[in-house]
């Protein structure tokens, strides 16, 4: 059961076909090696017309023709032992599943318990999953029948974050007093958006990396405000893709590092405010999750860093809007949280215990 559940993965499958060919590649260039070795041998033996040397070379061309002999044979050998001990042909069943045909059946299956399950949950997570995994699909129309009810799903969570964000207040004030937890809170009014895990990258743990609670969905434009007192360093994170540069990774970034050592980044913003004025910055366009809408799948630069202003701010103080700008897929806000005060240094969940919003 074990071995039909790895099988059944189409990463694993695709490393087995590799195995196969890598394999197989051996098994027949390395005795022909061999068997080229021994000819040159005997050929030179011959040519010097040494009695001696040519027992030696007859002696090594068999050797060699031998280990050949063995080395071809080695993995048919080890597939008949292991089909053998195989009752269930589970084994079988296995190397038949890592070619082209059956790597893309078992992407398929996967992608459509996934697609099921955001259909079922309504998450924006199991969403985010889905439509990365269907990415994997050659089948155009396969791929189109469930890009299509990902679409659904997706005007689902962004109408029910609609309905939920204008339940709360309005941001019309130019500054925001709300101190539910430690520090003023980023939003005036708690949110009723999905919060999403994510493994952190930014905060290093004593016992390893920790699933941080980085993300809230929220509207586009929502605005967001400085949680203490500290500078500000207003940034656009962008990569070069094809000539171009999109936005990437946080997108249009803040980080404000506090006056008490404390620190706070947060991404994906659609404009800044800057010394009182709304600004989007040069970059406009973004590579999302998936690279789907410019057209590569890695950034030819690496990750830059582009600062367009450092500015000293107070705890309240509007510094931004809410947007889907770099690594995102829908209006939310990325949310890390230092704080020197705390025994790991990095706040698990800023939003519950930090900004009290949850």
């Amino acid at each position: 059961m074990v071995i039909l559940d790895i099988c059944s993965n189409p990463e694993v499958l695709s490393v087995i076909k590799i195995v196969n060919l890598v394999i197989l590649i051996i098994k027949i260039s390395i005795p022909l090696i061999l068997i080229l070795i021994g000819m040159i041998d005997m050929t030179k033996a011959i040519t010097e017309k040494s009695e001696d040397d040519i027992k030696k070379a007859q002696l090594g061309l068999v050797r060699k023709a031998i280990a050949a002999i063995i080395i071809f044979l080695m993995p048919s050998l080890i597939n008949l032992i292991v089909k053998v001990a195989d009752v269930n042909n589970n084994y079988i069943a296995c190397m038949n599943n890592a070619t082209k045909e059956g790597i893309e059946n078992a992407y398929i299956s996967r992608a459509s318990e996934l697609v099921s399950k955001a259909e079922e949950s309504k998450s924006y997570t199991d969403y985010a999953k889905a439509k990365a995994y269907i990415s994997n699909i050659n089948n155009t129309s396969t791929y189109n029948d469930y890009a299509t009810r990902l679409e659904v799903v997706y005007q689902e969570i962004e109408a029910a974050m609609k309905e939920n964000n204008n339940s709360g207040g309005n941001a019309s004030n130019d500054n925001n007093t709300t101190v539910k937890g430690k520090y003023v809170s980023p939003l005036k009014e708690t949110p009723g958006g999905y919060y999403g895990t994510q493994n952190n990258t930014y905060c290093t743990y004593k016992n390893g990396n920790q699933s941080i609670v980085h993300d809230l969905m929220l509207n586009e434009g929502t605005s967001v405000y400085a949680s203490f007192d500290g500078t500000a360093i207003f940034s656009q994170v962008y990569c070069v893709v094809n000539g171009k540069k999109y936005l990437w990774s946080y997108g249009n970034k803040i980080q404000i590092n506090g006056n008490a050592g404390e620190n706070i980044v947060m991404g994906h913003f659609s404009s800044f405010v800057i010394s009182n004025k709304n600004i989007k910055g040069d970059i406009t366009d973004s590579c999302n999750t998936y690279f789907s809408n410019c057209g590569a799948a890695y950034c030819s630069n690496g990750t830059v860093y582009t600062t367009l202003a450092t500015e000293s701010v107070k705890a309240g103080q509007l510094i931004g809007y809410t947007g889907n700008t770099g690594n995102s897929d829908a209006p939310h806000l990325h949310v890390e949280l230092k704080d020197p005060s705390s025994p790991s240094n990095c706040v698990v969940d800023p939003w519950k215990d930090y900004f009290g919003l949850r």
